[in-house]
């Protein structure tokens, strides 16, 4: 059980298991919370068709090492934004990756970085 409470206390969010980041998206993990999408968080997944238009649109001079990766390999890749997007974190998406448990680390930072309480029972 995992427990998000406000700054004042309250329950915000309460998830029964780590599977439930599974099967939801960045969006709907903070639709409640508004605010915390202004502070450029962000954590989206593009499938392989998406990453050529990344590879091609990128504005800086060298390519990610996983992003490079990705397009190689005709792989999806995890764009994971903490607090500045002008630097995202990059991962590709292989068989081995556990998306649930990358969203949920990102989830949980970004709920503490804002005032939240993470509780894990």
């Amino acid at each position: 059980m995992i427990n998000i409470c406000k700054p004042n206390g309250k329950l915000a969010k309460s998830f029964k298991s780590d599977d439930a980041f599974n099967h939801l998206s960045a969006g709907e993990l903070l639709e409640d919370h508004p605010e915390i999408g202004v502070t450029q968080w962000g954590f989206v997944v593009f499938p392989p068709e998406k990453v050529l238009n990344l590879y091609l649109n990128l504005q800086q001079k060298t390519i990610p090492a996983p992003l490079k990766e990705a397009y190689e390999q005709q792989l999806g890749v995890i764009e994971i934004c903490k607090g500045d997007y002008e630097n995202p974190i990059w991962v590709p998406v292989t068989h081995r990756l556990d998306i649930g448990k990358l969203k949920k680390d990102w989830y949980l930072e970004c709920c503490r970085k804002h005032g939240f309480f993470v509780i894990e029972k």
